[in-house]
């Protein structure tokens, strides 16, 4: 199974590296699996799964 590091992730959805560790201590966006030297990784999937709620939120910021 191929898994993102935290700054591929970040590159592919357009954020900071340090975006993405505030997401995960916030919980606003966990990763995959955390390994037991604390480095965080992304599926694939949760690339196109993060876009996908973008979507969903911002058709909600025009639905009145």
């Amino acid at each position: 199974m191929e898994l993102l590091s935290s700054v591929e992730f970040a590159h592919a959805i357009g954020v900071s590296h340090a975006t993405i560790k505030r997401w995960d201590i916030e919980g606003v966006l966990k990763p995959y699996l955390v390994t037991p030297g604390g480095f965080r990784r992304y599926l694939p999937s949760q690339v196109d799964e993060y876009f996908a709620r973008c979507k969903v939120e911002r058709q909600g910021d025009f639905d009145g």
